[in-house]
């Protein structure tokens, strides 16, 4: 129980840790992320110092699946960074084994008993401190847990001898080294973190020692045992990364599938050489560091993961064309960018297709209430996200996004070869104003994009709204949604009588924006929400406002081809000036 419960704290400590310095760093390293290269041996440099900072190559290896999931990363530029958090994660192992020294500095009851200062600053006011404590009290908590799991091997502790004596019956035996290798992969996989694992083995390998460095108890594991497990750790991780791939793009299926060619291969090529060679590899890591076992473990855990790297990273082209090769782009509907009506014409085919053109254009229209249906998807799943802090619908509105923008180059590209046909002045007119259209519809998808940034914003920061605010944002969005099922059906009727009553919610929407900010006004000066959250309320409502513009523009095309941008919402604009002012309102 000993055992577990100390297994149990140092995965706590190093989710909390990680946590801390993720919050802290992780939008810097998402920056740095967004700007690097193709450089393999930079990025290889990159992904290294990402997971240092951050002390968890899941939380590297996430983040740059999210990224190619999302377009912003080539498959090439994940590459290099996933190679370079193998190495960062080695971090963990030197850390275990300055607490398992057995030096006469106290560093282990330093940095347990710094947990009290962690947990202090913790309840700060101020952001930074908190992160700052969640950090040190992670690292104090690290330092429990190998304290836990060392004093589980003392020399009085029952798992002693059986675990000593397994060890030795396994590296013993003629298949000894393989055994030890799958027992590193299988407790991997199964505490998902070769931290765990590494931690482990250094405090195995180390004994217990006293502060002032006095052996109470003989090392459990033997180094040469202890190099194995850590070839078998770098295996098993593999499984957070292939568990990460669940439901994302066929291009972030393969960052994941590279990573796991990467591990598997480097562990492949390695063991084969270490295994006839351990006794020379431990000799010498004995000759550079004599006696001290656990630091012989960190250092060889380094070595194997920088010599993997350094091994491969001449084949970061080659593993990209395989993954490539091997995950084919899915042909189903939820990530195919395609259009669903209509296909392209050449100026060759347009003479023959002079009979064709009213079947053309109402094909046209089609695929333009299918561009307009998945913008209002889009803004419906984004503003879902702000209001239940949702990030997981992220790579959902990049990819409906992405689909919008396809589709909306391709009936422009379309619009242009219709204009070679010859058209009767009512399609002529249609044709004409659908630019407008197409515009003002990819310009709706943008808002959902800029309405998920603020989520991603609000989640990093730790804001979420008041159920008043939630209320008040999703009855808006009632409205703007309404809007959207009028203009589709106006779009698909042409029915000039509906604009009467898109108009009257328009500017139902407008008025709502402005109750909406006065509200908001008063709810700042009572002290119930502070100035932050007012940011990224105040943005989503403008960007359902300008949505309903969007829409208003979009449904007047009807009536003329360039839309409502100028006659229709100037009016507008003065009829509420004049309303408002007869109130007594004053613009907020």
């Amino acid at each position: 129980m000993l055992l577990l419960s100390g297994i149990a704290v140092f995965l706590l400590g190093m989710k909390l840790m990680s946590s801390g310095l993720n919050k802290a760093a992780g939008k810097s390293i998402k920056k740095v992320f967004a700007r690097i290269g193709d450089n393999r041996f930079v990025n290889t440099a990159i992904g290294t110092g990402a997971t240092v900072v951050t002390n968890s190559s899941t939380a590297t290896t996430i983040m740059v699946i999210g990224f190619v999931n999302a377009g912003v990363m080539t498959l090439l530029q994940a590459t290099g960074i996933i190679m370079g958090g193998n190495i960062g994660t080695t971090l963990t192992a030197h850390i275990a084994a300055l607490g398992n020294s057995g030096s006469t500095f106290p560093f282990r009851e330093i940095f347990m008993g710094a947990g009290l200062v962690g947990l202090i600053l913790m309840f700060s006011k101020k952001r930074k401190l908190v992160l700052i404590g969640e950090v040190i009290t992670g690292l104090a908590v690290i330092f429990v847990g190998m304290f836990l799991i060392s004093s589980s091997f003392g020399e009085d502790s029952p798992l002693s001898t059986p675990f000593s004596r397994a060890f030795v019956a396994l590296s013993s035996n003629p298949a000894g080294p393989l055994l030890l290798f799958l027992l590193g992969m299988i407790f991997t996989a199964i505490t998902q973190s070769s931290s765990v694992t590494s931690g482990l083995v250094v405090i195995m390998v180390a004994g217990t020692t006293t502060a002032a460095g006095v052996v109470t108890a003989e090392p459990i594991l033997s180094v040469n045992a202890a190099l194995f497990i850590l070839i078998g750790a770098n295996v098993g991780t593999t499984l957070t990364t292939i568990i990460a791939a669940i439901g994302v793009t066929a291009n972030a299926k393969r960052a994941a599938f590279i990573h796991v060619v990467f591990n598997v291969t480097g562990a492949l090529v390695l063991l084969p050489i270490v295994w006839p060679l351990q006794n020379y590899f431990v000799r010498f890591l004995n000759y550079i560091l004599p006696g001290r076992y656990e630091w012989q473990v960190a250092l060889f855990h380094t070595f194997f993961n920088v010599l993997a790297a350094a091994v491969l990273i001449g084949f970061v082209k080659p593993l990209s064309v395989l993954a490539t090769k091997v995950i084919k782009e899915k042909t189903d509907s939820q990530h195919e960018l395609k259009l669903h009506y209509i296909s392209n014409l050449e100026p060759a085919d347009a003479a023959s297709c002079l009979e064709k053109t009213a079947a053309l254009v109402e094909l046209t229209m089609k695929e333009t209430i299918n561009m307009a249906s998945l913008a209002r998807e889009n803004i419906a799943l984004s503003l879902n996200s702000s209001l239940t802090l949702d990030e997981t619908k992220k790579p959902k509105v990049i990819n409906i996004e992405q689909k919008i923008n396809f589709i909306n180059k391709g009936i422009s590209k379309h619009l242009v070869d219709l204009a070679k046909l010859e058209l009767n002045e009512k399609d002529d007119k249609l044709i004409s104003s659908l630019h407008y259209v197409v515009a003002d519809i990819e310009r709706i998808g943008d808002h959902a994009v800029g309405i998920m940034d603020e989520t991603i914003e609000m989640i990093d920061n730790k804001i979420k709204f008041s159920d008043l605010a939630i209320e008040e944002l999703t009855n808006m969005h009632k409205k703007v949604d309404l809007m959207f099922e009028k203009v589709i059906i106006l779009l698909q009727t042409r029915d000039k009588t509906g604009l009467a009553d898109i108009t009257a919610l328009e500017q139902d929407i407008d008025d709502c924006k402005y109750v909406l900010g006065l509200n908001h006004v008063s709810r700042l000066e009572s002290g119930q929400c502070s100035i932050e959250n007012g940011t990224h309320y105040y943005a989503i409502i403008t960007d359902l406002e300008r949505v309903a513009d969007h829409l208003l523009n979009i449904a007047y095309s009807v009536k003329n081809s360039k839309g409502a941008k100028l006659e229709i919402l100037k009016r507008l604009s003065q009829d509420r000036v004049k309303k408002r002012s007869q109130k007594g309102d004053v613009y907020w």
